[in-house]
């Protein structure tokens, strides 16, 4: 019989996310198991833009704010999110936030952590009903390096 002891739950905040983070939270209870609950900040807020349609530049302070302030939300959320989950005994979790590429982070965390189990959501913000899974959830299912439950939204 499968018994994880380390879950990895990728989150966008998105409502789909919020429903994996529970199954992760109410897996990692029935099992004992520690659960990480991951979120990637994607590195596309871009300095300059120059196409036929703009030519705009940001300076370099306004784009730490502002990178600054999404890091300060994200931990906000998180906290609040992780805290009422351990407030409703669902158990050992924690959070971390990084920055890089969506899918390259989660699988690169789920090797550094030794996760045994992925949890994650079919669809994230960017979801469309008319695909079957979101294109992160469909990378991160055909690469990962263990088990995968897709939690269905």
């Amino acid at each position: 019989m499968f018994n994880p002891k380390k879950i990895l739950v990728p989150t966008d905040f998105s409502a789909s996310s919020d429903r994996a983070v529970e199954y992760a939270a109410d897996m990692g209870a029935a099992y004992g198991a520690r659960v990480m609950v991951l979120h990637v900040m994607e590195e596309n807020v871009r300095q300059c833009a120059i196409d036929y349609l703009v030519d705009y530049c940001l300076e370099d302070d306004f784009v730490t704010r502002f990178e600054r302030e999404i890091l300060k939300s994200a931990n906000e959320r998180l906290d609040r999110q992780v805290a009422a989950l351990k407030d409703a005994g669902k158990g050992y979790i924690e959070f971390e936030i990084k920055k890089g590429d969506p899918v390259d982070t989660i699988l690169e965390e789920q090797v550094r952590l030794g996760a045994d189990l992925l949890v994650i959501s079919s669809q994230g913000k960017a979801g469309s009903a008319r695909h079957t899974l979101g294109s992160v959830t469909d990378k991160v299912v055909r690469t990962s390096g263990c088990p995968v439950l897709v939690v269905r939204t």
